[in-house]
This record gives C-alpha cells, structure tokens and sequence, in this order.
C-alpha cells in the first residue's frame, strides 16, 4: 500500500571465531570454536509516515532463528572443560523507527523479545540506537 510494506525475509549466516590461547601468569586458558551456521526466516511490515517534513518510517517484525551445529569449548589449565552448544531455536518479535533526517543522515532505534523455542528455557531483550551518517 501507499503507507507500508511487508519485505519477507531469509538470511543464512556463516560463522566461525579462531580465538588464540591466552596464559595470564596464573593459568591457561585454552579456545576451541566449531564453525556453524544460523538460518533466519522472518517478516517486516514497515510504514511510511511524515512528522514535521521527516520522513518517518516505522515497523514491526517477527523472526524464527535456528542454529543446527557447532559447539565451543573453554579448557582450564589444560584439564577442566566447559562446553557451549550453539544449537537453539529462538523466536523473536520486536519494533523499531527510522527517522530520515536528510539524505545523508538518518536516526534509528529498535527493541526486540527473544525466546528460546527449544529446550534451553532462554529469553532477552535487544534494543539499539543509533545514528547514520553516509560522507
């Protein structure tokens, strides 16, 4: 419509992290990080609003979010271990504004709710906010 959009969304993301082993005097602490990847489907309705000649566009989305492998692992003094899985399933909804202040400046924030879907019982708040400036 002339006031708002739905953009569908898919991202595939692709992560690994070499972190080197560090040794502070008093003990070693050993980095092991499998590689994994995240998939995200999602939605965002977004609308097109004016306030005092500033373009405003506000929007709301909803996100699905599965991370299928890898682990990591942080070893103490060569003998004590605790390992992380990435794999979840996480759901979340949020809200955010743009405010374009000229064609080169813009002011944006955003919060969103997140909660584990599978076992992990897990939940949080994101927010952000920020400004853009393109030179």
């Amino acid at each position: 419509s002339q006031r708002g959009v739905e953009e569908p969304q898919l991202q595939i993301i692709y992560q690994r992290i070499d972190l080197q082993d560090q040794h502070d005097g008093i003990t070693h602490l050993g980095f092991d990080s499998q590689s994994y990847t995240t998939g995200r489907i999602g939605i965002r309705f977004k609308g097109r609003y004016q306030f005092s000649s500033v373009p405003i566009a506000p929007y709301l989305r909803a996100n699905l979010w599965h991370t299928k492998d890898g682990h990591d692992t942080l070893t103490f003094d060569h003998a004590e271990q605790i390992r992380t899985e990435h794999r979840s399933t996480t759901g979340s909804i949020g809200a955010g504004m743009i405010a374009t202040l000229s064609s080169k400046a813009s002011l944006h924030w955003s919060a969103d709710y997140l909660v584990d879907l599978g076992e992990q019982g897990t939940e949080g708040v994101n927010t952000s906010l920020g400004f853009r400036l393109v030179w």
